[in-house]
Parts: structure tokens; sequence; C-alpha cells
């Protein structure tokens, strides 16, 4: 079983939820990029296009991603050896 069950909840839930909280993150940076660069270029249709191309693929990629993050590893925090040791008895 080794620390993958933490306080309860398996590990690979918090990896799986920094994941999709990250593909917000994203968003917003490429929203507020894509406004920035079509407000600068006065919405030029072919920059529009390209960053609209760019960003979708980009947010796609990362949606695809966000269901296989899980954790590995040995265990490295004190208070999950604990947990760990605790469970065995």
């Amino acid at each position: 079983m080794g620390c993958r069950y933490v306080t309860g909840c398996r590990c690979d839930v918090g990896y799986i939820l920094a994941g999709v909280l990250s593909i917000f993150g994203h968003a917003g940076i490429i929203i507020v990029w894509g406004l920035r660069t079509s407000a600068i270029y006065n919405k030029h249709k072919v920059v529009s296009l390209l960053l609209g191309v760019v960003g979708s693929a980009v947010l796609i990629m990362l949606i695809i991603r966000a269901p296989f993050n899980k954790c590995t590893g040995p265990i490295k925090f004190q208070w999950c050896k604990i947990h760990h040791v605790m469970s065995k008895r």
C-alpha cells in the first residue's frame, strides 16, 4: 500500500486536482495574453486565429494529460511515514 493512502484519500486525487486547477490557470494566462496581443495588433484576424489555435492546442493537451497525473516514488515526508507505520498496527 505504501503512502498512497494518506488521510483516507489516495494521493493521486491531489495530483489530479492540481492538474485540473492548473488548466484553469493556463486558460487565464492564454486568454489575457491573447486579448493583449489582439489589442496591440488592432484585432487582426490572422493574429487572433493563430493565437486561438495555439491556445486551444495547449489547453487540449493539458486536458488530455490531467487524468494521468499519479504520485510515484518513495515516501519522502515524515508525516507520511508516521501514517504508514501507524496503519500497520
